[in-house]
């Protein structure tokens, strides 16, 4: 009743909302009147506040549903919680992150009962980053009216309030960065500003980690201080969606009617464990039988992340030469494993700035099963505390997980032999790479020492 009250009173002074309220006060439950009214600004009431001409240390950029934008200054108090929940997306001016706000905002019906939601945009004041995220709230306004949450810009880190972290800040795969080892030297440094300066104030928040290398993403936000079981990698979880939509095609069945995990690394060293593909009991018994031969096929394959890796750099080589047919052609001969691992290789090189769609929504599916309420059986970049997945600890690998509201568990799984070395070896490499990262950042660090030595007092 008291929500309807509020609605009633749009447009009205923050004074004489009041005085109305108390004329019905008396007609009303005790209960219907006990929550206040939001601040006026909130709604269009009242009379416009202009914006400033720059935006102050720890402010934020408000863009409340149906209402006027306003500035939020670093000492005002901030609403949070009602019920509802925050989600702050890392990098939200650049190409992978712009994706996945659209993705989010999108998706708000599936979060509709959960209650109002907020969606922070962090960007940075340098460059046109403010400018964009403000230029990308007006276009998500425009565009989805009528179920748009409240919006955000922050582009300080202090100023960062969620439940959910989105990290989708740094290099991606592109013409201008060819391999993972190119994102090292990119993200390290990225990767350690972000996690140092967001954890102070959202230590208790789930940490989705999209930014690559994953796996040193999430030990980089783990070892800053984020509780180890609520930071997850995104990577593996889009492998396993990218290895059934490849064997659904070859079947001829959608992706829905078929389970099957990607673990290890992700990417190229990725590891498709075909002896965890089940196909729904829909499905017909033809199509179990051609399963069942696929899987004979790809356990009896030997895991060989080398001939992947030369294949995806042919495929990469030829798009950007503009062989886009050519390389498709290549692409689609390969078993329904290599494609999965393959096959993005065709739009990262495609031309600067592709949309990342496909990345974007697996992003904001895995939010809706952690969001959901129920437990999911899924894989994911994890750190893991204990040996209890094959003897590895200490650094973080694609795992089976149970994923829920409190972030993740590990998931029992009996994996083929093969399947479990080829893991083991993809740990391997995720370890080196992490040293990698950490000898970059290492020399990074004494870089900037040096420099403030240099400069005079």
């Amino acid at each position: 009743m008291a929500a309807l009250l509020q609605r009633a009173f749009f447009g009205r002074t923050k004074q004489a909302s009041g005085d109305l309220l108390r004329r019905f006060s008396g007609r009303l439950p005790a209960a219907a009147c006990a929550a206040p009214l939001p601040l006026a600004r909130d709604f269009a009431a009242g009379p416009y506040i202009p914006l400033p001409d720059k935006l102050q240390e720890g402010a934020v950029i408000c863009y409340p549903h149906q209402g006027r934008t306003f500035v939020l200054g670093p000492n005002e108090p901030r609403e949070h919680k009602d019920g509802g929940f925050r989600i702050a997306v890392i990098g939200a001016s650049g190409p992978m992150g712009r994706q996945i706000s659209r993705s989010l905002v999108q998706m708000r019906k599936t979060f509709s009962g959960l209650g109002p939601m907020t969606v922070q945009f962090v960007g940075r004041r340098e460059g046109h980053s403010i400018g964009m995220l403000m230029g990308l709230c007006s276009e998500l306004r425009d565009a989805y009216e009528e179920f748009c949450p409240h919006l955000e810009v922050a582009v300080d880190l202090e100023a960062v309030r969620a439940d959910i972290i989105v990290m989708a800040a740094g290099a991606m795969l592109s013409p201008a960065y060819k391999t993972h080892a190119d994102l090292v030297t990119a993200n390290a440094e990225i990767f350690g500003y972000y996690s140092s300066g967001l954890v102070h104030n959202n230590s208790r928040s789930i940490v989705l980690v999209v930014s690559n290398p994953v796996e040193f993403g999430v030990d980089t936000f783990v070892s800053a201080g984020f509780k180890q079981e609520k930071v997850l990698g995104t990577g593996a979880y889009l492998d396993s969606m990218r290895f059934r939509r490849e064997i659904g095609a070859q079947l001829g069945v959608p992706r829905q009617q078929l389970s099957g995990l990607v673990l290890g690394v992700h990417g190229l060293g990725m590891v498709p464990c075909w002896s965890t593909v089940r196909l729904s009991s829909m499905a017909s018994p033809e199509k179990e039988e051609k399963l069942e031969k696929l899987k004979s096929e790809g356990l009896s394959r030997k895991h060989d992340t080398n001939a992947v890796r030369a294949l995806a750099y042919e495929v990469r080589d030829m798009m950007v030469a503009g062989n886009a047919l050519a390389a498709t052609g290549l692409v689609n001969k390969q078993p329904a494993d290599v494609r999965a691992a393959v096959r993005r290789y065709l739009s990262f090189f495609s031309g600067p700035n592709y949309p990342r769609v496909g990345i974007a929504e697996s992003t904001c599916r895995l939010m809706g099963d952690l969001l959901n309420g129920s437990e999911t059986r899924s894989a994911a970049q994890v750190q893991l505390s204990s040996d209890k997945f094959l003897g590895i600890q200490g650094h973080a690998i694609g795992a089976p997980v149970l994923i829920s509201g409190r972030g993740f568990s590990l998931a029992p799984l009996e994996l083929h032999a093969m399947e479990q070395e080829a893991i083991q070896g993809a740990a391997k490499e995720a370890d080196e790479l992490n040293r990698s990262a950490n000898a970059m950042n290492l020399f990074q660090m004494i870089k900037r020492k040096a420099a403030a030595k240099k400069v005079p007092a």
